[in-house]
């Protein structure tokens, strides 16, 4: 089909108690067995873990998102960072790590100064994990197209 990432997102969840298929399976027995099926449906295409066990799920995902869910916020910004600079070890090691994707601009609901997306950007730059954009496409400004340009060309520089 053509699919080149697969995000599964609240992976947590099939760990959780509750009935099994399989009778007497433990969560994480389960959960490993359910993503093993993923892998095996997603052929060559990137898995990305999100909100996802991190130790279940050693070598059945390539990446893993190793920090809280992305506001335009200088204060989220700033525990993003801390979540995903705690894990930097992680990267290329055990997966490529995700610390949410790049926000740039601000929503009616949601936004912050120049100041904080420059910060977020510099966090993104300096992790080396993945790249994915979180902005409005037809609403990028000339400095939302240079950073995630620039994003984009040093992560394919790290390759």
């Amino acid at each position: 089909m053509g699919v080149e990432l697969f995000k599964l997102d609240a992976n947590y969840w099939g760990t959780l108690k509750g009935s099994r298929y399989q009778h007497g399976a433990t969560g994480v027995e389960a959960y490993r067995l359910g993503m093993a099926a993923i892998n095996e449906g997603a052929g060559d295409a990137l898995v990305l873990g999100c909100n996802a066990p991190m130790w279940p799920s050693l070598g059945l995902v390539d990446a893993m998102r190793v920090s809280d869910d992305v506001e335009r916020n200088i204060h989220r910004f700033e525990q993003i960072a801390k979540e995903t600079f705690y894990r930097s070890w992680q990267h290329q090691r055990l997966w490529l790590i995700d610390p949410d994707c790049a926000t740039f601009t601000s929503l009616p609901n949601q936004g912050t100064d120049r100041q904080a997306y420059e910060f977020h950007r510099d966090v993104l730059l300096a992790s080396g994990g993945l790249l994915l954009s979180g902005d409005p496409l037809p609403e990028l400004t000339p400095f939302c197209t240079r950073d995630v340009n620039a994003l984009s060309r040093k992560a394919k520089a790290d390759q």
